[in-house]
């Protein structure tokens, strides 16, 4: 075998540093027990966990959306690309579906401020149209509500119930409790008056319920978070509902809530402008009966003046008048008046509102006012379900300022081709009716009279029949949103048994791989010498497996004994022939960082594998502060090393006693513990008998005190010829290790070497490492299968 060098040269310190991949996987495999245990107490919590949720369940619908807009709107969008038509599938349409204030309004008429469930064993069952008890408050503190009531309702053997109610709002706390009471009952708290009553269609009330309030926006809030409204690909007007709930039945009705207030909303704003040209109608239909009255009032007046008879009337007119221009020129007037009208409103107006129609539908204008008012109720329903500061309010602005000066330029067009329209009929009337400018005074003033009535009565005719149009477009108006797919479930959405199964199972081998990751990253020890050999340069003398020793005696080897830990401590002595020195280290010294790593241990049986080969060894114990040398041997401690060091004793011999176990070793045991155990090392005395000891016996091994403790063992280093370092398995620090390591670079050792103590040779971990897989065991390794003698 070749001689062992202090220093290594196929490892460099940057391999020492590299992340032992194997070595943890083998700490997995070796702590296999914690991952079962660790993996059942988690699926048993998540197998708790998912019994304990409500379960929660998807519903889907599909709705069509058809579009509000008359074929005339498309017809203006095709020929002025100003007036763009509203794109519908937009999420204008459907943000405005699902709007807070549609949604309260929905909460409102369900009543679904109010959730009821039924006290249960592992989780409480939610009801829905069928609680057996009925809480309530007045709507107007429900709705200026700010926290949330949790009511319990229990009910008693005696037909009386007990009511527990919390009430909590930012972190303040308010409780009231009423042990016997009969419903109906009313009770305060937090400054609200609520009563609980029998429902008249709920269950039979056997079982607690509990009854959680909260506002009807707050309400709101929660179930949009579970909606979703989306476009289906490829299509423009069929939306895709789903909504998350606890209760299929009330998911249902919520779906159902959706759409008849998008419909009433759409009813509502389609008859925004009807009502406004309803009332514009019912202003100018004021004004022209007055006019005409008094226009009637005049002609009765002049008859009755003048004489004129029911008959000469008749004649006057079917001889004098026109009344197909008459009739035309009152339309042109009707139509004017409007205009000026609209003219006068759109001028005054400050904000985005209906226009009323003029002109027939399939004019320019009606067509414009038709895309105008289709924006302007566009605008307003999202400005009530957003914020002020979407941009999609922005947009609509602009457009709509720019779509409302387009409509008072062709108001203004379209005024003056009327009025132009006006004068070429009334020139032609004015031709046929000239012979009547030479007629008799009284005839041409009745004539004047007439024709004057039949403006107003025209204008007022105009009026009369837009009024009944309009009032036929209101009760035409039609739902715009239907369902196409009833509301039903397809799946249930939480909880997940199998995924919260799966996840527990994870967090249960993560757990404590996690764990020993984290113990081998931040408390870095080691198992064996592979693991040893990465983190030190020093090199390894060898390694002792772990055994169970007696209190009286820690001697494990024997003549006769072929254990496998006295295989390795004569394995360990086989070692050190070969260490730099050889058989010239005659004076061992065996230390180590810290107490409990087991150097007493290693310094006696090393001791007596050599008296074994019929050597004198002789065992010392230098650890002064805390001799436990004679101990562990079982020998007295009264008299020792102290004695002589000191000068109570001249022959070192008067001090030994020999073993039982072996006639060739002898121990000079550390003696009673001294006030100053650092000048006694130190003493030219130390020195004498440590020459003494060289020459009287084959072999020395001193049982020295920890250098991570004290330094006495750092004052007689010289004096030994090797050092061996004992680190124990699963113990040993990486602190431990530094301190060998900076009394190396420091020069303080000699000739030092690593004996690892306590391993465990019977793991899985370490005959993979040996025997290049799991599960060859330590049976079979050489000279560790023979039976021991006792």
């Amino acid at each position: 075998m070749a001689p062992i060098n202090n220093t290594t040269s196929d490892k460099s310190k940057r391999q020492r540093e590299t992340f032992d991949f194997t070595g943890l996987i083998l700490d997995y495999l070796t702590n296999w027990k914690w991952f079962v245990l660790s993996a059942i107490i988690c699926c048993a919590f998540g197998y708790f966990y998912g019994a304990m949720k409500i379960p929660v369940y998807q519903m889907e619908s599909m709705l069509y959306i058809t579009s509000d807009q008359s074929s005339s709107l498309m017809a203006v969008s095709k020929s002025m690309p100003m007036f763009t038509m509203p794109n519908e599938n937009d999420e204008t349409e459907l943000e405005i579906m699902k709007s807070r204030n549609s949604m309260v309004r929905i909460v409102d008429s369900l009543g679904l401020s109010y959730y009821y469930y039924e006290k249960g064993t592992l989780r409480d069952n939610p009801l829905y149209l069928n609680n057996p008890v009925v809480v309530s408050m007045p709507q107007d503190s429900l709705r200026t509500l700010k926290g949330s009531y949790d009511i319990k309702v229990k009910p008693l053997s005696d037909g009386n119930v007990e009511i527990k109610g919390t009430y909590a709002q930012k972190g303040a706390l308010d409780v009231v409790e009423l042990k016997h009471a009969s419903l109906p009952c009313s009770f305060n708290l937090g400054g609200r008056e609520l009563t609980v009553s029998r429902s008249p269609f709920g269950e039979p009330f056997d079982s607690e319920i509990i009854v959680n309030i909260v506002s009807p926006r707050e309400r709101a809030t929660q179930i949009l978070d579970a909606l979703r409204l989306e476009y289906i690909r490829k299509s423009e007007k069929i939306v895709h509902v789903q909504l998350n709930d606890e209760v299929e039945r009330r998911a249902q009705d919520i779906i159902y809530g959706i759409v008849n207030v998008y419909n009433q909303d759409i009813i509502e704003n389609q008859n925004k402008a009807a009502i406004q040209t309803e009332q514009f109608l019912l202003s100018r239909l004021v004004g022209i009966t007055a006019e005409l009255q008094d226009v009637e009032n005049r002609l009765e007046n002049y008859r009755e003046q003048h004489g004129i008879t029911n008959e000469a009337l008749q004649n006057t007119i079917g001889v004098n008048l026109s009344y197909e221009y008459e009739q035309t020129l009152s339309g042109i007037n009707g139509q004017l008046v409007m205009i000026e009208g609209l003219q006068n409103m759109i001028n005054s107006a400050t904000e985005y509102e209906a226009l009323p129609m003029v002109g027939s539908e399939k004019s320019a204008v009606a067509n414009l006012i038709s895309v105008y008012n289709a924006k302007v109720n566009r605008f307003n329903r999202l400005k009530e379900g957003t914020t002020a500061d979407n941009p999609m309010l922005a947009m609509l602005r602009q457009e709509l300022a720019r779509d409302k000066q387009a409509v008072a330029e062709n108001l203004t067009m379209e005024r003056n081709r009327i009025v132009e329209e006006r004068n070429r009929i009334a020139g032609m009337a004015s031709k046929n009716t000239g012979k009547l400018t030479n007629a008799p005074g009284v005839e041409n003033a009745m004539q004047e009279i007439l024709r004057e009535q039949k403006v107003k009565a025209g204008i007022y005719t105009f009026l009369l029949e837009r009024r009944e149009e309009i009032a036929l477009q209101k009760a035409l108006a039609v739902n715009t949103v239907r369902l196409i797919d009833n509301p039903a479930q397809e799946r249930k959405v939480s909880p997940h048994r199998f995924l919260i199964m799966v996840m527990a199972l994870i967090f249960g081998l993560g757990i404590p791989a996690l764990i020993i990751y984290l113990r081998r990253q931040m408390f870095a020890r080691f198992a064996d010498q592979n693991e040893l050999e990465k983190m030190t340069e020093v090199p390894i003398l060898g390694e002792i497996c772990a055994t169970k020793t007696g209190k009286e005696n820690v001697l494990v080897v024997g003549k006769d004994l072929a254990t496998p830990v006295a295989e390795l401590f004569r394995l360990l002595r086989n070692n050190m022939s070969f260490a730099k020195g050889g058989q010239n280290n005659k004076v061992i010294l065996v230390t180590s960082s810290i107490s409990g790593e087991g150097k007493t241990f290693v310094a006696a049986n090393l001791a007596l594998t050599y008296a074994l080969m019929g050597k004198r060894v002789c065992v010392v114990g230098m650890d002064l502060r805390r001799p436990m040398l004679a101990h562990d041997l079982g020998v007295s401690n009264r008299a020792g090393l102290t004695n002589y060091l000191s000068g109570h004793a001249t022959d070192y011999t008067t001090l030994l006693q020999q073993s039982r176990d072996n006639e060739n070793l002898f121990i000079l045991p550390a003696g009673p513990v001294p006030p100053n155990p650092n000048e006694l090392l130190m003493s030219d005395r130390m020195t004498e008998i440590i020459d003494l000891l060289r020459n009287d016996f084959d072999y020395v091994i001193i049982d020295s005190a920890p250098i991570g403790l004290v330094s006495d063992t750092l004052l007689i280093l010289r004096q030994s010829d090797i050092q061996i370092y004992v680190t124990r398995a699963n113990y040993t620090t990486r602190k431990g290790l530094k301190t060998l390591q900076d009394a190396v670079d420091l020069g303080k050792f000699t000739n030092v070497y690593i004996v690892i103590n306590g391993v465990d040779i019977h793991s899985g971990a370490y005959n993979y490492r040996r025997y290049g897989h799991y599960g060859y065991g330590s049976r079979k390794a050489y000279g560790y299968g023979y039976a021991s003698k006792k």
